[in-house]
């Protein structure tokens, strides 16, 4: 009787809350520093602003306006870039098209790369898709063996006590926890992976244009 009640009340009432507060609490907190880092760009802005008045037309042109444009351009986007770059973002995501916008750009920062030409590309090397690989693996391995402790739960549910219920209600939370840690660090490896495959395709379509 014990047992059914923790397994068609309790559980799921717990699972709830606790994937509840801790979704609410890592949200709030990004979004804190988020606010907060904005807040003192937006002072720093208003400062450059303010510099625009200064006479000094050579420190105005060199420090002031870039500056500016830094700023905004990360404000706007998420991307810190020096001023002489920025131009270069802005032309790998027109080259990108499609429905790429600067998040999923900056989710894929790690993974942009400056070529001889000054050109932005996207570059995934052997080693990180080796990587990324091993991670994918792990992170099936965590939910793989997340559902194999509800089947066991609920084939012995009536056999087993409360304690070995809670450490297996333990162990569930902590295998779904990390699979989705690990599967959340690959998001920005495909998205970079759709980038790259997307401009392939695009350059051999210009070839055969040509």
């Amino acid at each position: 009787m014990l047992n059914n009640i923790l397994q068609g009340v309790v559980l799921p009432i717990v699972v709830a809350v606790i994937s509840g507060i801790f979704t609410k609490w890592v949200k709030g907190m990004l979004l804190s520093l988020r606010t907060r880092e904005l807040n003192k760009l937006n002072v720093f802005v208003e400062d450059i602003e303010k510099m625009q008045l200064i006479t000094d037309e050579k420190f105005h042109n060199e420090f002031v306006l870039p500056a500016l444009r830094e700023s905004r351009f990360y404000i706007q986007t998420g991307i810190r870039t020096n001023e002489k770059s920025i131009d270069n973002y802005i032309k790998f995501k027109d080259k990108l098209k499609e429905n790429y916008d600067w998040k999923s750009i900056g989710q894929a920062l790690s993974y942009l790369k400056f070529d001889d030409q000054n050109e932005i590309n996207v570059s995934i090397s052997k080693t990180d898709i080796f990587f990324k690989n091993i991670e994918l693996i792990i992170s099936l391995c965590f939910f793989l063996f997340a559902i194999f402790l509800i089947f066991i739960f609920n084939y012995y549910v009536d056999h087993t006590d409360v304690e070995q219920i809670i450490l297996m209600f333990i162990m569930f939370c902590s295998s779904v926890f990390f699979g989705i840690l690990f599967i959340s660090n690959l998001s920005s490896y495909f998205i970079a992976k759709r980038m790259q495959n997307s401009l392939k395709k695009r350059s051999v379509s210009k070839k055969h244009i040509d």
